[in-house]
């Protein structure tokens, strides 16, 4: 290619934006002008206004007595968790007894995962669930957890006991039926 053509290609490149923009301009401009001066394209295609019938005022509905809440919707209260841990173990740590095991997570990849997973499943049922999370060291250097949801039984008390294995429990600190148990019990061995 011949550099007058280079310059010209260049040259036109350079301008091709602000000649959109002015024929966007222009478009608009014309577009404007047909509006306010035009008549409507087929006469025949627009409707006169007119005016719908009124219907007849409605009698008010017969309300309930002031003592009494009428509501179509479903309300349901909103639950804000007081959530509670263990401190972290380094040999041994807390684990929950009288209790069954209804759900296992495995493969949980980071702390903070294992948290979230713990908080949505005391959510479900804040007055039974305590969580167990196991960690497991993966050689060469990566660490898994393992994510445990217990359901308090009936009669019998729940409590955690410290064994081997690094690991914390988490429940929530106000609805959990047996906190006072297991906070006393976490206290006592140096983990809460």
């Amino acid at each position: 290619m011949n550099t007058e053509l280079i310059g010209i290609i260049i040259t036109s490149v350079v301008a091709l934006p602000a000649s959109v923009a002015a024929l966007m301009v222009a478009i608009r401009q014309c577009r404007a002008r047909q509006s306010e001066t035009a008549p409507p394209v087929n006469p025949a295609l627009t409707t006169p206004p007119t005016t719908a019938p009124v219907a007849p005022p409605v009698a008010a509905p017969v309300s309930a007595p002031e003592s009494v809440l009428v509501s179509s919707q479903p309300t349901t209260e909103r639950y804000i968790m007081n959530y509670g841990q263990s401190k972290p173990s380094t040999m041994n740590g807390p684990w929950p007894t009288n209790c069954k095991e209804i759900r296992v997570r495995h493969d949980v990849h980071t702390h903070d995962e294992a948290v979230r997973i713990s908080k949505e499943q005391i959510s479900k049922d804040p007055e039974n669930h305590i969580i167990e999370v196991v960690e497991s060291f993966i050689p060469p250097t990566s660490w898994t957890y393992t994510v445990k949801t217990y359901r308090t039984e009936d009669g019998t008390t729940s409590n955690v006991r410290i064994d081997t294995g690094r690991r914390f429990v988490a429940w929530d600190m106000s609805k959990f039926k047996y906190r006072e148990k297991v906070m006393q019990t976490l206290k006592e061995n140096d983990f809460f």
